[in-house]
């Protein structure tokens, strides 16, 4: 073999050895490359996906705050309509206030449960005060009438001996039925929610 053939032989060789060198350095680029890409974009997903939990939470909490809010704003509507219910109510009752028939209402009460012994005390609306005094000396019945402009109608019944009373008033009564009724008057007036 001559020299150009061994020249040959080993420029081969070493061209070999440097291609498969390229050829690793090459393969190991390429992934250190996918490697340090696929790093990147994880951690860019992963703030992405951060940003948006954020975001979402942030609205869901707002979304919250405006549901609890509307809420608030319907039962305070819901009140209102209930009030002016009421407020209706008491003014159509005032025209009973002027019948024979609640007259006899407060006699009906003041004989049943006032005490045939003993002072007590009735407490009225002053409308009724002179129709309260009348009747108890009919039914021969010492009483002290109290005025109440709070109370709509009826009588509060106090026992001077021992201290206790009766409500017999309107105000409980329809205080009672109201909070009986107030569900059939939501249906009514938002149709059954």
């Amino acid at each position: 073999m001559e020299l150009r053939d061994l020249i040959d032989i080993a420029s081969d060789k070493v061209k070999k050895e440097i291609e498969e060198n390229l050829k690793n350095a090459l393969n190991e680029a390429q992934k250190t490359f996918e490697d340090g890409y696929n790093s990147l974009v994880r951690e860019h997903s992963r703030k992405v996906e951060d940003f948006t939990k954020r975001e979402k939470d942030l609205i869901d909490s707002e979304r919250a705050k405006i549901d609890v809010e509307n809420k608030r704003i319907i039962m305070l509507e819901r009140e209102k309509w209930i009030d002016k219910v009421i407020e209706e109510v008491n003014k159509r009752l005032s025209n009973f206030f002027s019948e024979d028939d609640y007259k006899e209402v407060l006699e009906n009460i003041l004989k049943k449960y006032l005490p045939q012994e003993g002072e007590v005390i009735v407490v009225c609306n002053p409308r009724d005060t002179k129709v309260i005094k009348t009747l108890a000396k009919d039914l021969n019945v010492k009483v002290k009438v109290q005025e109440d402009n709070k109370i709509i109608g009826g009588i509060k019944i106090i026992n001077e001996k021992d201290n206790s009373a009766k409500d017999l008033s309107l105000n409980l009564i329809l205080s009672q039925l109201f909070e009986e009724v107030k569900p059939k008057i939501f249906e009514i007036l938002f149709g059954g929610e």
